[in-house]
């Protein structure tokens, strides 16, 4: 008897652990949402197939990379790193990354690496960095957006359309604070993704 109380036990605290997760991340969600800063993120042109995830849009964003320096050279894949921005003609812009979590603001995102650019070089110089142009490539968190599932094919053939498209401005409305980001919505043309969708429905 007292054995099958210890499982019953371990058996709720195991549920109450799975649902205290889900919980934790809805919340910090909601928290970003509310009280980030909202910047807009300049999407990449994007091969139509990879688009087509049936519920949610896969985003390409087209600002994915920072200047080696003394310090990016030494990242290396998979490395976590913590991405800061700028306005640029009003789309953020990274500018820094860096193993060391920010303490001047909570602007940031927590990324991962994905490639960093030394080929020119096998040893850090500055003036051929310039000159070549190294990189350390990054990998967003935020790169799916969700939408109702009898609207989302549509939507994913527009966006993929018009992200190849030079003609159209496609981004992403973020909501970032410290180091989570929470996409808002998708644009295509300053309209959001899902009233262009029925805007096209009725041409």
């Amino acid at each position: 008897m007292k054995s099958k109380s210890i499982v019953l036990i371990a058996f709720i605290l195991v549920v109450i652990a799975q649902l205290f997760v889900p919980i934790q991340m809805i919340n910090s969600q909601e928290d970003v949402l509310t009280t980030g800063k909202t910047l807009k993120f300049k999407m990449a042109p994007i091969d139509p197939y990879d688009a087509f995830r049936g519920k949610f849009i896969y985003l390409n964003f087209a600002n994915d990379r920072i200047p080696v320096n003394n310090e990016t050279r030494k990242l290396k894949y998979n490395d976590e790193i913590f991405v800061t921005f700028r306005d640029s003609a009003g789309y953020a812009l990274p500018v820094s990354a860096s193993k060391t979590k920010p303490v001047s603001t909570s602007e940031y995102i927590k990324a991962k690496v994905d490639y960093v650019d030394n080929r020119a070089v096998l040893k850090f110089n500055s003036a051929v960095n310039r000159s070549n142009r190294l990189y350390v490539y990054f990998d967003y968190p935020f790169n799916r957006f969700y939408m109702n599932e009898d609207k989302a094919p549509e939507a994913e053939k527009a966006y993929a359309t018009a992200s190849r498209d030079l003609k159209e401005n496609v981004y992403a409305e973020v909501a970032i604070k410290n180091g989570i980001g929470v996409v808002k919505d998708v644009f295509i043309d300053s309209i959001p993704i899902k009233d262009y969708v029925e805007k096209l429905a009725d041409q």
